[in-house]
């Protein structure tokens, strides 16, 4: 074989005159100088206590971040940090609620300006890692304190990226759940669920699991609805490790619970099937039915709840393909579930634009 190689050598060079041997000194000498071109240099950001709204992602113009370094942010030491991920890409929003947390704790918190119910899991994985690759590039990290942090559908992505980047230390989830694609390196996990979440049984469900069961997992729950916990309850997340939390904030989960889970898991699909089956008339009688009940067993304010975003999803749906028949019946049934929802008001004024009214 090394005879072989010797030929092959010998015949190349054999048939290339002067003009050819320039011509690769050219190409070595063109590739060396490419190869010597400094990277741009990223720009240092040193502005502390103050929301920074939209800096572009370095490696990925088009995507941009809002930026808090804390009070106490010092260059020369390892800072934790916290990477949001909000579906509506309110950004700013989540920055503020949870700036002073990033103070008392020292932690470097960004958002991304992405919003993520609009993008596949593949899209938004990569605007995630970009966005931490960015980070990366500008800050000195304390690289056993990274996370990532998601709400609802951006939930999915940060359990998803956070799985799939060994720079990820802790993964902190609310509002909704999936199982990831791969795990390869050691990360904590921390669901933070609200009891009026209509989602509530799927993360309790989720923390109870056999995925978990071998990896560090904690949970923590608060009195609010499908939304960012509060600064109070979110604090948790800050206490990295997650083991770090105080047993008495902890989730406890009574098994006497299961029953009654399940009881709401065959209602939800109940409620699911009967936007498609049932008419206007059984919807009134059991939407006043839920109503009356939901101040005395939150199971039915959640009920109401997963009905609200059944109703959301199919208003856009059948508006979207022009069916305007079942869109008047759900819209009249989003109504009865969640009167003066904004997004129903939003859904009406298309479908009368539509209709002609």
């Amino acid at each position: 074989m090394q005879k072989l190689k010797l030929l092959a050598l010998v015949l190349l060079f054999s048939s290339c005159n002067q003009k050819n041997n320039t011509s690769v000194s050219q190409t070595e000498t063109s590739v060396a100088s490419q190869q010597a071109i400094p990277e741009t240099p990223i720009e240092p950001i040193t502005k502390t206590g103050v929301v920074i709204e939209s800096i572009p992602v370095y490696n990925s113009p088009a995507d941009s971040f809002t930026l808090y370094l804390p009070k106490s942010y010092d260059s020369s030491k390892p800072s934790p940090l916290m990477v949001f991920l909000d579906p509506h890409a309110e950004s700013v929003k989540v920055i503020n609620m949870y700036k002073d947390l990033a103070d008392k704790h020292g932690c470097i918190i960004a958002c991304s300006n992405a919003a993520f119910n609009s993008y596949s899991s593949l899209q938004g994985i990569t605007i995630v890692n970009n966005l931490l690759a960015d980070l990366k590039k500008r800050f000195r990290l304390d690289e056993s304190k990274i996370i990532f942090s998601g709400f609802s559908g951006a939930a999915k992505i940060a359990i998803d990226a956070g799985c799939g980047n060994s720079d990820v230390d802790g993964i902190v989830y609310s509002g909704s759940v999936i199982l990831w694609g791969n795990l390869n390196h050691p990360v904590s996990f921390l669901g933070i669920a609200g009891k009026e979440d209509m989602n509530y049984t799927e993360l309790v469900s989720f923390h109870q699991s056999k995925y978990l069961a071998d990896k560090p997992h904690y949970m923590v729950q608060w009195n609010g609805k499908h939304e960012w916990a509060d600064a109070k309850t979110f604090e948790n997340a800050f206490l990295f490790p997650f083991s770090n939390i105080p047993e008495k904030n902890l989730f406890a989960f009574d098994e006497t619970q299961k029953q009654k889970f399940e009881m709401e898991r065959q209602m939800r699909q109940g409620y699911y099937d009967a936007l498609v089956s049932q008419n206007l008339s059984w919807w009134k009688t059991e939407a006043k039915n839920l109503h009356a009940k939901e101040n005395t067993d939150i199971m039915y304010k959640r009920l109401l709840g997963t009905v609200s975003l059944a109703c959301y999803s199919l208003s856009g749906k059948y508006l979207a393909k022009n069916d305007l028949d079942n869109a008047e019946k759900i819209l009249f049934i989003y109504e009865l579930v969640d009167p003066g929802n904004k997004d129903r008001a939003r859904f009406y004024e298309d479908f009368k634009r539509r209709k002609g009214v």
